[in-house]
């Protein structure tokens, strides 16, 4: 396969869409693993429920503590 043209990237026709998602991916780039959408709903439930668990039993301790 001959390319007389010049470079084949240069001859691509690039649209506003795959700017637009080329983009965004270099804007997650620095972005850690957990700030992601898919893991957040997963995560949030997750967190929530230790932490009622955390509640649940302190407020356990302070009411039936017997002094």
């Amino acid at each position: 396969m001959t390319n007389h043209g010049g470079c084949a990237i240069l001859n691509e026709m690039i649209t506003y869409p795959d700017r637009k998602e080329t983009r965004k991916k270099f804007q997650k780039t620095g972005m850690p693993w957990w700030s992601n959408e898919k893991a957040n709903l997963l995560l949030v439930p997750i967190f929530s429920a230790m932490d009622g668990t955390v509640l649940y039993s302190i407020m356990e301790e302070c009411f039936y503590k017997v002094h």
